[in-house]
C-alpha cells in the first residue's frame, strides 16, 4: 500500500490511515494486522535500525468480543449434524472446552483412559484436559482407527483446519436455523455450564 514510505517517515497517524483504507477487513482482522505492524516498528528501534518507535503511540481497534450462543441453539445444532466425522469433533470440543487446534492434536498415545484425560498441544504448550465418558467414547472408538497421528479427522481422513471448520459450522447452522456458531462458542458454553453446576 506505500511502497515508497520509509520506516523513518512513519508515524501513528500512518498506521491508522491504512487500516481505514480497509474497509472490508473486520475489527479482529484490523486490530491483529495492526497490532502486527507495531511489533514489526518495534522491533526496527530495538535493532537499532531507526532511533525511536514510530508507532508507539498508534491506537488499535480492540478485537471484537464474541457474544456468547445460545446454549438451545449449541444443543439444536448438534442434534442436527448427520456428518459424524463433524459430530465427532463437536462433541469433543462442547465436552472438553478444547481449543480447535488443541481438538485437532489429539493423538492415542496422548490418551489416558484410566484417568479419563487426554494430553493436547495448546497456546502455551502441552496441557491436561479432562474426559467426559462420551469424549472418551469417540477418542477411543478413533485411536482404533487412527492408532498413531491425530484422531480427529474429516470424513475423509483429512486433518481439520481452521477453514473447512468453518465450512462445516456454516453449512450445520445453516441445517439447523441457528445463529452462527463456532468451535469457540462451544468452549465458552463450557464455563457458562461448569459455573451452573458450582465448579469453580
Amino acid at each position: 500500500d506505500h511502497p515508497r514510505l520509509k520506516p523513518a517517515d512513519m508515524r501513528a497517524y500512518t498506521l491508522s490511515r491504512w487500516l481505514e483504507a480497509h474497509p472490508k477487513w473486520g475489527q479482529s482482522t484490523r486490530s491483529t494486522r495492526g497490532s502486527d505492524v507495531k511489533i514489526w516498528s518495534a522491533f526496527l528501534d530495538r535493532e537499532g535500525y531507526l532511533d525511536g518507535d514510530r508507532l508507539r503511540s498508534a491506537r488499535m481497534p480492540g478485537a471484537k468480543k464474541r457474544d456468547a450462543a445460545d446454549p438451545a441453539e449449541l444443543l439444536k445444532l448438534e442434534a442436527a449434524i448427520t456428518d459424524q466425522a463433524f459430530l465427532d469433533f463437536y462433541r469433543v470440543c462442547y465436552d472438553t472446552g478444547c481449543r480447535p487446534g488443541e481438538a485437532a492434536s489429539l493423538e492415542a498415545q496422548n490418551l489416558n483412559l484410566k484417568k479419563s484425560t487426554a494430553i493436547v498441544s495448546g497456546k502455551r504448550g502441552l496441557r491436561v484436559i479432562g474426559l467426559t465418558p462420551r469424549a472418551m467414547r469417540v477418542l477411543e472408538r478413533l485411536s482404533e482407527v487412527y492408532p498413531q497421528g491425530p484422531l480427529l479427522r474429516t470424513t475423509r481422513g483429512a486433518l481439520w483446519t481452521a477453514y473447512t471448520l468453518s465450512v462445516r459450522f456454516k453449512k450445520w447452522c445453516d441445517v439447523a436455523g441457528v445463529q452462527p456458531i463456532t468451535a469457540y462458542h462451544l468452549r465458552h458454553d463450557l464455563y457458562r455450564r461448569w459455573h451452573a453446576a458450582g465448579i469453580s
